[in-house]
């Protein structure tokens, strides 16, 4: 049994520790608690905002971090794809070794207009033997010549290679006639990426006359490569042809003879200027 004193110190002391809690509950417990309610209630809120945002918008369904993951993973893929697919580009429109060597060369302005006529002589001499109408006047036209406020002067080695080659299309696949062949202005695209070097893409129109079915194996010719070309059985130009481009045509019947057409088209091949890489 406890004596009164101590009992009636005891209650003092409850009353006293309920007094406390009670302060601390009213002062301290019930606002954080009120708090907190307010608190959950606005992230409720701005997760339902969210969630409804998030079915607005069909491609950030089934967003999470695996799926994230997976999408990096299939980015990574599509760019090694992108650049194994520009490797094997720049394999077919590369020149031939011996047209790099004369592009990298310092500019001989003797040397080029030796190797010019050169070529026209050959281009002649090739039609002659095919049974192909081809006036010197075209070729002097068609083959580009040095300008004095040329700045690129390395690079008219590659357009001459790209417009003897189109030519050489054009004789190899018994065209009747080259009636005209003029040269457009070069046209320059940057690299795909950064670092990679910039093309060069030169463009010649030319006109031809002869059967239907040799200006349809003209245009065919035009982006294969020589051993792509015998496999479908199309006559071949050059072991040095690189990939040619169609950018328009127009083919024509003729009315007198329906057997033959007439065509008109743009055709362009691509050079990278692999002296400018970046570092």
């Amino acid at each position: 049994m406890y004596r009164p004193h101590i009992l009636f110190r005891l209650q003092l002391a409850v009353l006293a520790a309920t007094g406390v809690l009670t302060i601390i509950f009213l002062f301290f417990y019930h606002p954080l608690s009120r708090r907190e309610a307010l608190i959950n209630t606005e992230i409720k809120g701005a997760w339902q905002r969210l969630a409804i945002l998030n079915a607005g918008f069909r491609g950030t369904l089934g967003m999470d971090l695996e799926t994230t993951r997976a999408n990096r993973r299939l980015a990574e893929k599509s760019l090694a794809a992108l650049r194994q697919a520009a490797s094997q580009a720049s394999e077919r429109i590369a020149l031939a070794q011996e047209w790099k060597d004369r592009v990298h060369q310092p500019f001989a302005l003797l040397d080029y207009n030796y190797k010019r006529q050169q070529l026209i002589q050959e281009l002649q001499q090739m039609a002659q033997a095919s049974q192909v109408a081809l006036d010197p006047a075209v070729c002097n036209g068609a083959f580009p010549e040095y300008q004095p406020n040329q700045s690129d002067s390395a690079q008219l080695w590659a357009q001459m290679h790209v417009v003897d080659q189109i030519l050489r299309v054009a004789v190899a696949n018994k065209a009747k006639a080259i009636k005209s062949a003029t040269l457009l202005p070069t046209l320059n695209t940057p690299g795909i990426e950064e670092g990679r070097e910039p093309i060069d893409e030169f463009r010649l129109r030319v006109e031809l006359s002869g059967s239907a079915s040799a200006m349809l194996n003209f245009m065919r010719s035009l982006p294969l490569r020589p051993g792509e070309l015998a496999a479908l059985g199309l006559p071949a130009s050059s072991e040095a042809k690189p990939a040619l481009f169609l950018r328009r045509f127009v083919l024509k019947r003729d009315l007198a003879d329906p057997n033959d057409a007439t065509l008109d088209a743009i055709v362009s091949g691509l050079a990278a200027r692999e002296g400018e890489m970046k570092p």
